[in-house]
């Protein structure tokens, strides 16, 4: 029911994560406006950083993460993010600059959809597959959180939800129930 990150171990693992978040960052090849967009550049930078953070640790391999780790931490203060190595699957989409603040023992699945202001703190969450979080969400509680949810904005999750399933409100509660997992749904009337 709930999916869990796999880490980065080879190259071809860092190639194929950075490709699918290009796609969810609408480019489909590597061209100039990937320098143009901060955002894009702080994920494929995690991307490679997490390579060398799993990878095992020689001189040389040191050297790139420590690279790579001060990138990282270059752009986490520029962007307002604090993200960590391996916390996404791929397909990560970060919405907007902001704060976004994702503690380190979080796992959270492929094709994840992250907007301003969210805060997910408290310990080892799990998030799944094609999870739309919007601004302002907070998760206060280690949960589990199932495939093809929708977190409406300034939610406060303190407990666990299943697969397909629109949360709102404060405390959170299923405001909805999607009809399939294609159902992306963000009404929360």
């Amino acid at each position: 029911m709930f999916a869990f990150t796999e880490m980065i171990q080879t190259k071809d693992d860092m190639r194929r994560y950075i490709r699918q978040d290009m796609e969810r960052n609408g480019i489909i090849k590597f061209n100039l406006k990937i320098y143009f967009n901060p955002r894009l550049l702080f994920t494929i930078n995690l991307r490679h950083y997490e390579y060398y953070y799993n990878k095992k640790q020689t001189l040389w391999n040191r050297i790139w993460k420590l690279w790579y780790y001060i990138i990282h931490k270059h752009l986490s203060y520029k962007l307002g993010y604090t993200i960590y190595a391996n916390n996404f699957g791929p397909g990560l989409y970060l919405g907007h600059y902001g704060t976004i603040v994702i503690n380190p023992d979080v796992r959270i699945g492929a094709n994840c959809t992250i907007h301003v202001c969210v805060n997910i703190g408290m310990g080892a969450s799990i998030i799944g597959d094609n999870v739309y979080i919007s601004p302002g969400v907070k998760i206060v509680k280690p949960v589990h959180i199932g495939n093809n949810v929708t977190i409406g904005a300034n939610a406060v999750v303190n407990k666990d939800f299943p697969d397909n399933c629109v949360i709102a409100g404060v405390p959170a509660k299923i405001i909805k129930m999607k009809q399939n997992e294609n159902d992306n749904s963000t009404n929360l009337t």
